[in-house]
Order: structure tokens, then C-alpha cells, then sequence
């Protein structure tokens, strides 16, 4: 396969006639040959590819020339949209090849029939809050006539909108095959498509949901699978440690009470002893919170007030009363409440285990805010148990990453993960860092989601611009929190001589709705006057070469005269 990797990746190749500002890169190339080598004999293979090395391309095109059945996991749904939506159908196009792709997601990224009507029953109770209840007819009349159940698909509501979690379901309240809607399952479907499909895209938390949890139900994704590649695959030991530990919350029990709730209604069926029940579940939710205020927003077990866990105890023992009470109502052939009480039964040992004295191999902790409290165990090690699960699928591994190794070093990730005998590569970065970027990584800007935190980003940023000389060219690209407004105008105010702003055309796909607030505020082009730039990122989190608004913001940045990378 060396010598058509060689002519596919090449100036005269598919790629270059078919992909406008494509350039063969010799780091790309040879981690091709790598990953074919690793998919042809079944290895385990451990890739570090530098930023800007296109690794995206180095795993998909020998995957595809393979024609092996793959799943690619990667670190966020942003990146499976850009794969499924562009990279993919880009790289078959080029190369001629048909493929069937199938982008898989976590239940709670379709909507649930089952609970939608629950949540309508709820709205008509007035059991629900206005914003919930107002998006509800938008979802209905969406709901008769989407064909996936994506909620990504439905205009006019957010990812985040307060509706989604009625309407949606995950492992812990899914009914699997005794909800009553069983054969209407959007989840359902998209298993089915993607058990047919050649290339199946999913995110790590979904794919540790099935090497761990086996998403009951539903069938396995990875039976059959030549080949698994992870991308950014440094979050895969993170990932694995939370599937492998468990945590209770009171948002979890609360939504536990309103499921019961919903359930009866729906049922026609009066409360009883459940509502007394009810009652005294949802209260000692509220006494596990107000047992946490004046303490820290996330405390080591070690630091927990005694008060917090008496509070637990109990509410791991009100958890268990509303379980016993239901058990008549599950003891009818009835899926949901048996279901429910499950979940209770589940959250009541749990609790208990989170506030015994000693825990083998892990950790626990706390996690508050004036309207939740979460608790969590994990273990420390997960090592052995990933290696098991990774080892236990009769098929390649391709892991990589751009950050893996500490130098050229990969003994501290094969240790975390378990893969001690796996092979491991890495290609430096094709840009020159120490004459076209200049990494400054300012303190104290606080949380990103806090109000202030633009005007702490502006403050720490005109610094570095204004150094430079201000009639230069700024550019500020924004992901998440920051408002268009506020940041382009502390720029203009601040900035002497005064910075021009204007929005960045629209670079995401349709398809990507974590990538629409992206903006970037820039001199108009009559400005710059041929001088060189400063770039101001403010990111909520590091998102390393693969989005393409931030392939774009990195690519323009290490340009020769760039002045500075400001993240």
C-alpha cells in the first residue's frame, strides 16, 4: 500500500486536484504508511502527530483505501460533525471511493418519544417550568417530521436549552426494549445504520460506553470493527477512569422524582404512598445542598462536613424508601416504574458507598453549587482494566494524538493506559514555533463562563497588541462565552491607535452548532497597512488542530510576521 499512499498524498495525487490549498507534507505521508502497516497486521499503534501535520488525513485515507470496517472515535461532537459532514465525504469524493458513513451519537443527543409525552403530560400538570413548556410545541411539531431525532437538527433551540433533558433519555432512565415506543427509537435506528455502515464516527464517551457498560439493549458497536482509531487520544484514560467509577447527584434523584411524577400521570394512577415518598426525597435533596453552602466548590472526602454526610445517609436511605414504595407498581409487568426503581435502588448504594469510611484503589470527591451537589469515586488506576478492554476487541488500535509523549518520551501515557507494549511513533510539527508564534498564556482571567471574564481577556491581551504597535492587525477569535459585542468594543475603546472591528464570516458547517458562536474581530483589510499581527484566542477550553475554525485561526497565525499567538 506504500507506494499508493505515496501517489494519493502526492502533488499530482487525487487530494492535491481534488481539495483547493492542499500541499503534501512528509510528516502526513509517513504516518499514513504507519497506520496502514497498523491496520493491516492488527496492531495496537500509539501516534503523536504535531500540530499541523494533518493527521486527520493520515488515519482517514488509509482507512478508507482499506476497506475495512472502522470506527473513528473522537474527543468532542463538534469534531464528529467535521468528520462526517466534511472530512469523510471530502476524502472519498477525492478519491472515487463510496463509502457508507454513519455518525453515532449518545442517547442524549435524540429525542425520546417515550418522554416527550411524559414531559407533555408534566407541562399540562403545570408541572414544568415556563421556558420548558413553551419549547415543548416546537419539539412536537418537529418531532412528526425529523427522520433522525438529532436534536442538533431542530433551528431556533440550542444544544443547551433547558427542554432537551425532558425530552431526551440516558442509560440510567432509557427503557430499552420495554418502552412502549420501543420500535420509534431514533437511538435504535442510528444503531441499526451504523451496525451497516463501513466507517462509523463516535465520540470516546460513547465508545467507553460500549466497551464498558455494553449499552444493554441496544446491541455492541465494536463486534465486527477491523479497526478502532481514537483521536485525541490523550482523553482516553480521563474518560475511562469516569466509566469505570460512578457518581450520585442531586440532579440526578431530582430528575429521578420528576420521572415518577410523570410516570403516574401518564399511567393514570393515584399517588398514595408514593406522594409522601416523593415528598420526603425531594427534601432531603434540598438538606444535602443546604449542607454544603459556605463550603468549598469541589472538597476531597477527607474535607467533608459531618453535616454533608448525614445528609447523604439520608438521602441514600429516602432513595430506598421510594424504591420499596414502588415496588408494587413494578411488580405489575410495569417497565417504567421497575426501571425507576432501579435507579433508586442503584443511587441508594452508591450513596452508602460514598460516605463509608474507606474506599479500595480511588478516590472521592464532591462537586457544589447553590442548586446541585455531586459526589464521585474513581478509581486512580485504570491501567489494567483499559488494557482489558482494549485487548479484548480482536482488531487494530490506532491512537493518536498531538500531545502523547513528555518529549519524545511515551513511557507516562503507556503506563496511564495500560498499552505498555504497543507501538509508538511521533512526528514533530511541520511549523517553525520559535519564529512565527509567540505563546503567551496570561493568569487570573478566572472561569470563562464568569461575567467579567471578556474584559479580563481584553485587558490582559491589548498589552501584547499594543507592544507590537496597534494599527496592526488583531484578530479575536471566540469560542463559547464571550460576547461579540463586549469584546470588540473594549478592543476599539482601548486600542490607541483605535482598532477597526468587524464579525468574521460565518465559517462553520451547518451541521456544527458548537462551531455557530464562532466570531473573529479584524481590521478591515485597507487598514493593515502590510504590517504584522497580533492573534487574541480566547478559548473555554484547548482544542487542538482539527476543528476547522481552528485549523484556520492556527494556520493564519504561523504565517511568517506573525507577532504573537495570544490564547
Amino acid at each position: 500500500m506504500s507506494q499508493d499512499l505515496t501517489e494519493l498524498f502526492g502533488p499530482a495525487g487525487p487530494l492535491a486536484r481534488s481539495l483547493p490549498g492542499y500541499a503534501p507534507r512528509d510528516e502526513q505521508l509517513a504516518m499514513a504508511e504507519h497506520v496502514a502497516a497498523a491496520l493491516e497486521g492488527r496492531e495496537t499503534l500509539i501516534v503523536e502527530a504535531g500540530t499541523g501535520t494533518g493527521k486527520t488525513f493520515a488515519y482517514l485515507v488509509p482507512a478508507l483505501v482499506s476497506g475495512r470496517r472502522i470506527i473513528v472515535s473522537t474527543g468532542t461532537r463538534a469534531l464528529q460533525d467535521q468528520l462526517y459532514h466534511r472530512d469523510l465525504p471530502a476524502i472519498s469524493g477525492a478519491l472515487g471511493r463510496p463509502v457508507r458513513v454513519a455518525l453515532l451519537k449518545g442517547r442524549a443527543n435524540y429525542l425520546c418519544r417515550h418522554r416527550l409525552e411524559i414531559a407533555e403530560q408534566q407541562a399540562y400538570a403545570r408541572g414544568l417550568r415556563r421556558e420548558v413548556a413553551t419549547a415543548l410545541p416546537k419539539v412536537r411539531a418537529w418531532s412528526h417530521v425529523t427522520k433522525r431525532g438529532d436534536i442538533a437538527e431542530l433551528p431556533g433551540l440550542g444544544e443547551a436549552d433547558p427542554v432537551w433533558p425532558w425530552v431526551t433519555s440516558t442509560r440510567e432512565n432509557c427503557l430499552g426494549s420495554e418502552c412502549p415506543v420501543f420500535d420509534e427509537c431514533f437511538v435504535l435506528a442510528a444503531r441499526r445504520e451504523a451496525q451497516a455502515a463501513d466507517i462509523v464516527v463516535v465520540n470516546h464517551y460513547l465508545l467507553m460506553a460500549d466497551l464498558v457498560l455494553k449499552e444493554e439493549g441496544f446491541g455492541d458497536l465494536l463486534p465486527g470493527a477491523d479497526a478502532i482509531v481514537i483521536d485525541e487520544a490523550h482523553q482516553l484514560p480521563d474518560i475511562a477512569a469516569q466509566f469505570l467509577g460512578y457518581s450520585v447527584s442531586t440532579r440526578q434523584l431530582s430528575a429521578i422524582v420528576k420521572d415518577v411524577q410523570g410516570e403516574l400521570l401518564l399511567a393514570h394512577q393515584m399517588g398514595g404512598g408514593v406522594d409522601a415518598a416523593l415528598t420526603g426525597l425531594d427534601a432531603q435533596v434540598a438538606a444535602v445542598i443546604g449542607a454544603t453552602a459556605g463550603v468549598d466548590s469541589r472538597i476531597d472526602h477527607a474535607q467533608w462536613p459531618e453535616k454533608l454526610i448525614e445528609a447523604l445517609t439520608g438521602l441514600a436511605a429516602r432513595a430506598g424508601e421510594l424504591a420499596d414504595v414502588l415496588a408494587p407498581i413494578a411488580g405489575e409487568g410495569q417497565g417504567a416504574f421497575a426501571r425507576l426503581r432501579e435507579r433508586l435502588e442503584e443511587s441508594s448504594v452508591r450513596l452508602h458507598a460514598l460516605t463509608a469510611e474507606e474506599v479500595d484503589g480511588g478516590v472521592r470527591w464532591a462537586e457544589t453549587s447553590a442548586r446541585s451537589v455531586s459526589c464521585h469515586y474513581a478509581p486512580v488506576d485504570v491501567a489494567t482494566q483499559l488494557a482489558a478492554l482494549l485487548e479484548a476487541q480482536s482488531c487494530a488500535w490506532v491512537l493518536t494524538s498531538a500531545t502523547l509523549a513528555v518529549g519524545e518520551d511515551f513511557s507516562h501515557y503507556k503506563r496511564r493506559s495500560g498499552l505498555a507494549r504497543a507501538r509508538a511513533i511521533r512526528f514533530e510539527s511541520p511549523f517553525d514555533f520559535a519564529n512565527q508564534a509567540l505563546l503567551y498564556l496570561p493568569k487570573g482571567l478566572g472561569d470563562p463562563g464568569a461575567p467579567g471574564h471578556t474584559r479580563a481577556v481584553v485587558r490582559a491581551a491589548l498589552p501584547v497588541a499594543v507592544a507590537d504597535g496597534a494599527a496592526q492587525r488583531v484578530e479575536h477569535f471566540q469560542r463559547h462565552g464571550c460576547r461579540r459585542g463586549t469584546a470588540a468594543a473594549g478592543l476599539r475603546r482601548q486600542a490607541d491607535p483605535p482598532v477597526v472591528v468587524r464579525p468574521h464570516r460565518q465559517v462553520a458547517h451547518g451541521h456544527m452548532p458548537e462551531e455557530k458562536t464562532a466570531i473573529a474581530a479584524r481590521l478591515e483589510p485597507d487598514d493593515l497597512q502590510g504590517q504584522g499581527r497580533v492573534r487574541i484566542g480566547i478559548q473555554q477550553q484547548f482544542h487542538p488542530a482539527g476543528l476547522p475554525t481552528v485549523d484556520a485561526e492556527i494556520g493564519a497565525a504561523r504565517t511568517p510576521g506573525c507577532a504573537g499567538w495570544v490564547a
